[in-house]
């Protein structure tokens, strides 16, 4: 005797109660009621008993199927996109800044007076260096007898 479950249940065992479909997975009722479906990559589901999957939103990724959550981009990095599987490094002369380390969305042009670096973010220049156009990644030496009067920036 088969049993009929419902969308976000599924049994694998004739005759047995449905069970709830995992965190990770889900179950509607035109798929077959005796296994669950994981996440795709860029998508994850944290409920059990669920008929479908949440797609990433911008600034967060997911690599694997099957997940529960989606992760943040980290600092340097970003995602613009739903359904992101993954992030990708800021290009150079740009930087994730405003105090967003994570779950970025896009990155900016550095500012005058700021670098990239090699982590994606934007940094001041040193004493007696400096950057007067956006988007760089390198900062000038001030000429000789020139100075930044000590400032950073």
């Amino acid at each position: 005797r088969s049993t009929t479950c419902s969308s976000g249940t599924f049994n694998w065992v004739p005759g047995n109660p449905c069970e709830l479909c995992e965190v990770g997975q889900f179950r509607t009722s035109a798929m077959n009621a005796t296994i669950c479906a994981a996440c795709l990559p860029g998508f994850a589901q944290q409920k059990s008993g669920q008929v479908g999957c949440a797609e990433c939103s911008p600034g967060k990724f997911q690599e694997d199927s099957g997940s529960a959550s989606c992760k943040d981009c980290m600092t340097g990095q970003y995602s613009g996109t739903e359904k992101a599987t993954k992030c990708t490094k800021c290009e150079t002369g740009r930087g994730t800044i405003g105090g967003s380390l994570t779950g970025n969305t896009f990155c900016s042009p550095c500012a005058k007076g700021k670098r990239s670096v090699a982590g994606g973010t934007c940094e001041e220049c040193k004493v007696d260096t400096f950057q007067d156009k956006e988007g760089m990644s390198n900062c000038i030496e001030c000429d000789d007898g020139k100075s930044t009067e000590g400032k950073s920036g």
